[in-house]
């Protein structure tokens, strides 16, 4: 990247970074965003939305006019989000402490924040850069980085609802607004609220996101200094699965993710030696030593993706996800 492209780069950096600074994490799974439980509710709400807009106020024809013609990008983001964001994963994101954040998922403010800081027009780089700015810190989790382009829709969701809602006298919202978050038209005006959360629906379903996991990834970045270069030969479905491997064990460990794909990794011209060597095998599965270590994580990801050449998979099962 140059420096003119660098420096382009760095006010998403500080802004992902500053936001984060005031984040921090509790135990337990994450309050509902108020906007997913109403995911049912907002395909009725469009229906209403769609009648308004036959004859709608003065001041909402603009908004009316955008509703109209990028409806479907809205069915289209609640469809994705319920398939994207099923219960049980929903309750694996780590929660805000935050008292006026009621609890909520930590990656969903994050989205709020890059939307935010943007004026809601995203691009893959503008994306990459404030969440690895807001990782500078402490790593987002591979569930977390997963959920990110959900919480974005829901996040542009929940602003077109209550932007375009307010709009419209009578309309009625089929939820709350988020604890902690600005009304929409505080940020800006109503109508252009609506326009650009739409635009940014858009905007959403156009990036790359597997290339966005794999630059904004900490546990890819590590498993990618694998001195045999075995790591970045494959493809993004086993790379992937190398991650969900490493993620299935720092669950039933308790360890950070990070320090998982840490130990994975041999020292450069060692056989066994490996970066972990030192940590305790306590909270580990026991593996018999830190090379096991290294092929359980590879093992199992070739048990979930049927990768061939890896020989037969031993070792302990691990918990579901």
């Amino acid at each position: 990247m140059s420096d003119n492209g660098a420096a382009g780069h760095a006010p998403l950096r500080r802004a992902g970074d500053a936001l984060r600074a005031h984040h921090r994490i509790c135990a337990g799974p994450p309050r509902a965003v108020p906007v997913w439980l109403a995911l049912d509710r907002i395909p009725d709400w469009l229906n209403r939305a769609r009648r308004a807009c036959s004859d709608p106020p003065g001041h909402a024809t603009k908004a009316a006019e955008w509703l109209l013609d990028n409806e479907y990008q809205v069915r289209r983001a609640v469809r994705q989000v319920h398939e994207d964001m099923p219960r049980v994963f929903y309750r694996r994101l780590p929660a805000l402490a935050a008292p006026e954040c009621d609890g909520l998922p930590l990656v969903f403010l994050a989205a709020h924040g890059l939307l935010n800081t943007t004026n809601m027009q995203i691009s893959d780089d503008a994306a990459v850069h404030f969440v690895d700015g807001y990782q500078s810190r402490d790593a987002l989790s591979l569930a977390e980085l997963w959920a990110f382009p959900a919480m974005l829709r829901l996040a542009c969701l929940e602003t077109i609802v209550l932007a375009f809602s307010s709009l419209v006298p009578g309309l009625g919202v089929p939820f709350a607004r988020s604890a902690g978050m600005p009304k929409p038209q505080d940020l800006c005006d109503s109508t252009e609220a609506v326009s650009r959360a739409i635009m940014a629906l858009s905007a959403i379903s156009r990036i790359r996101w597997a290339e966005f996991f794999e630059r904004t990834g900490r546990v890819e970045s590590i498993l990618r200094t694998d001195p045999a270069a075995r790591h970045t030969a494959q493809d993004f479905g086993t790379r992937d699965s190398y991650g969900r491997a490493v993620e299935q064990i720092a669950e039933g460990c308790d360890a950070a993710e990070t320090d998982v794909a840490d130990h994975a990794i041999p020292w450069p011209g060692t056989t066994g030696a490996h970066r972990g060597s030192a940590m305790s095998v306590d909270g580990w599965w026991q593996p018999d030593a830190c090379a096991s270590r290294r092929n359980w994580v590879i093992a199992r990801a070739a048990a979930m993706r049927c990768v061939d050449g890896f020989g037969p998979i031993r070792g302990p099962s691990t918990p579901g996800r």
